[in-house]
């Protein structure tokens, strides 16, 4: 029972360490790997999973920096758009980037790095920010949400509610088409709402 109980206790202490770096914004960036820094020197594998977290949403934040790259040039089968500063509220972020074609036509994007499926707990918030950001900005009519580990069942429910969201599961660089099949896709969408 002893083993079992420290590796349930372990996992509850993973899970919670990740959760507080998923809901943690931009503002609180640095603190954040501070903190994780100065665990990971007394309880590396509590720290692991919410570091991989924070990479996984810098990697695909630059993947998609790389699509707007290309879908500058004229062979591009992505829809030209920019990545431009999100909205803030209280000086917080509230989604990770958004996309805007030149026409005016805005995507929201929220990346979501955990190594679990992401729950109904953690989805909420989010649809709670879109849904200020869309009253806020009516040029923006789509949520993108882009996750290493997918929905929970419950989640994928949720997403569907009355929300105009379009999830993705990428687990890295070399699904790339997979991100610029959904960014134009919602690109696309977003232009004839």
């Amino acid at each position: 029972f002893g083993d079992n109980e420290a590796t349930w206790e372990e996992q509850a202490v993973q899970d919670f360490v990740e959760d507080i770096a998923a809901r943690s914004g931009d503002e609180q960036r640095l603190e954040m790997i501070s903190a994780l820094g100065d665990l990971t020197d007394a309880a590396p594998r509590a720290a692991a999973p919410a570091l991989r977290a924070m990479l996984y949403e810098d990697l695909v934040l630059t993947m998609l920096r790389q699509l707007q790259g290309e879908s500058a040039e004229s062979d591009s089968d992505v829809p030209a758009f920019d990545l431009v500063q999100p909205v803030l509220t209280d000086r917080k972020p509230m989604v990770d980037a958004l996309l805007m074609t030149p026409q005016g036509a805005g995507v929201a994007v929220e990346v979501k790095g955990l190594s679990r499926p992401l729950e109904t707990r953690l989805l909420s918030p989010i649809k709670e920010r879109f849904r200020i950001l869309e009253s806020i900005d009516h040029r923006v009519q789509l949520l993108l949400l882009i996750t290493r580990s997918g929905l929970s069942n419950q989640a994928q429910h949720s997403a569907k509610e009355g929300f105009v969201v379009n999830h993705i599961q990428i687990e890295g660089p070399d699904e790339i088409n997979v991100l610029a099949d959904a960014v134009r896709d919602c690109l696309i969408r977003a232009q004839v709402m």
